[in-house]
């Protein structure tokens, strides 16, 4: 482990990279103890977002879930119901993506609407139908995840958080999200 007493610390560690920012050269002490604790590669003076950089993440991401590979060599179909009515209604909707070749069955529990008179979903039912059908059809489940009070709730029933368009900036609800373990 470095030192914590020194001013210099890694912005981002990754396998066995690492970024420090604001660092031009480092003297051949603090080399010998980088490359002590594994470090292959050290990457120098780069911003702290360097954690989502290609320059310091290269691989490709793979998202791997029971029925499927989310990645950049394969072709992956989620359709499916943009609101989940019923158990019926989301098995059949199902088995017509199935058919079309879809391993991920997409479909909202939750839908805000503008008036409150609105049909806003079915909330946990729709949940229990949609992992039922999903479970049934052999096939994986994505739903949209709209507050940060619902996903424990949520992540009891998905393989997959969808975060919309309107979440996007959402920043207590991303991370929320990332701190599922995916199991």
């Amino acid at each position: 482990m470095l030192d914590s007493n020194n001013p210099i610390k890694p912005v981002f560690v990754h396998n066995n990279r690492i970024a420090l920012a604001g660092v031009k050269e480092l003297s051949e002490e603090m080399m010998t103890t980088i490359k002590q604790v594994g470090t292959v590669e050290i990457i120098y003076n780069h911003h702290s977002a360097i954690g989502a950089s290609r320059a310091f993440h290269p691989e490709d991401t793979i998202i791997k879930t029971k029925h499927s590979v989310i990645d950049g060599n394969n072709f992956v179909f989620m359709a499916g119901p943009d609101s989940i009515e019923s158990s019926d209604h989301v098995l059949n909707m199902g088995q017509s993506v199935k058919k079309a070749g879809a391993t991920i069955l997409r479909g909202g529990a939750f839908k805000p609407r503008t008036s409150p008179y609105s049909f806003q979903g079915n909330g946990e039912t729709g949940l229990k139908a949609h992992r039922a059908a999903a479970d049934q059809l052999g096939m994986d489940m994505v739903t949209e995840i709209l507050d940060t009070k619902d996903v424990e709730l949520v992540d009891q029933y998905t393989d997959i958080f969808q975060v919309g368009t309107r979440n996007m900036q959402n920043f207590a609800l991303l991370k929320a999200c990332g701190w599922q373990n995916g199991d």
